[in-house]
Order: structure tokens, then sequence, then C-alpha cells
């Protein structure tokens, strides 16, 4: 029935044009004032502590920091941590759960055979799990990342519980979710 919608915001005109472009504004600029799910208590997160998850960042395809993305978006996590001890083996594993704490995606390195080498990783250096098509519906998501020895998931060095949150903005899709990230590290120290 209508093809132009208008976006008004504090009695301000701030866009003309197809309904969808003007809906998808106005998701974006709501995804900004909804509260986010907030992180467990920083010190008392489960691990022995030689890695540790200091902070996770969602980056949109031109990597950049967001906080919402849009349906089908290229996406990547970025999980900065410190090492405080050497270790033999590392796992790094990524659980993107949706509102009712269900996990959606549960990809880790050790599954997709790439291999994290802990004498060649230093404190600041960044671990990123890149998403080339985003399989999510729109909604709230948490992640979550446990860094492990790799003897099974009883034995994490570090498992930060909603280390970040973001929105997906877009009409709802269905259907079966799969998707292989590539995994990288991202080399900060000299």
């Amino acid at each position: 029935f209508c093809d132009k919608y208008a976006l008004v915001e504090q009695n301000k005109l701030v866009g003309v044009g197809n309904p969808e472009q003007i809906v998808l504004e106005y998701e974006t600029r709501m995804a900004d004032n909804i509260s986010r799910p907030k992180a467990v208590d920083n010190a008392n997160r489960p691990g022995s502590g030689e890695f540790r998850v200091k902070k996770v960042c969602i980056l949109n395809s031109s990597n950049q920091t967001v906080t919402s993305l849009k349906e089908g978006e290229e996406f990547s996590l970025e999980i900065l941590y410190e090492q405080k001890k050497s270790v033999e083996k590392l796992v790094c594993g990524v659980s993107i759960n949706d509102v009712n704490d269900i996990s959606i995606i549960g990809p880790n390195t050790q599954e997709s055979k790439f291999l994290l080498m802990p004498d060649e990783l230093k404190s600041g250096d960044a671990i990123r799990a890149k998403f080339n098509n985003n399989p999510l519906s729109a909604g709230t998501y948490t992640v979550t990342i446990g860094l492990f020895n790799g003897n099974g998931i009883n034995s994490p060095y570090d498992f930060y519980s909603k280390a970040a949150s973001f929105k997906v903005l877009g009409r709802s899709r269905h259907g079966k979710v799969t998707t292989e990230p590539e995994w990288s590290i991202i080399k900060t120290s000299k």
C-alpha cells in the first residue's frame, strides 16, 4: 500500500525512502538503544588462567567494531587475550547464543583443524573467527568464548560467558544454521 516511508526522530525528518530501507534504518537506530546482556563477573570466570580472554569485538566486513549487523552480512569475532603462562596446546571455542541462551553456532579451532601454536602466540595478539556468510536470523545474540587445553571442555584455561553481545537486523529467516569460520591470528606484538 505505501511505496515510501518517512523516518522521524525527535520531531525531525531523518529519512525518506522505500519501506525496506527505512525499516532497516529504524531497526539500526533502535539497536543502539537496546539494553545488552551483561558479561559475567570477570574475576570469577572458570578456568586455570594460563590464557585469559581480555575482550571480544564484533567486526563488520570493513573491520569496524559494531553492535549490530544485517542478516547475511559478513562478520568476524576478534578475541583479544593475554597469556600468563606457557602451555602445550590451545583450542579456542566460540558459542553464539540466542536470547534463551541456546547455542546457535559453536565452532572451535580443533574441529576446524586450525592449529593454534601457543609458543608463537603473544599477549596482545588476537584470534579471529571470520564468518563469510552470516546465517543468523534477526535478533539479539551473545558470544561465549572458551580457551581450552585440547583435552576436552572439562579443562578450560578460561571460559567467558556473555563476553559480547550484538543484534542482527532484518526480516526473520528460518532454517538450519551451519557455518564454518575462517580462523586466523592477528599479530599486534613485535
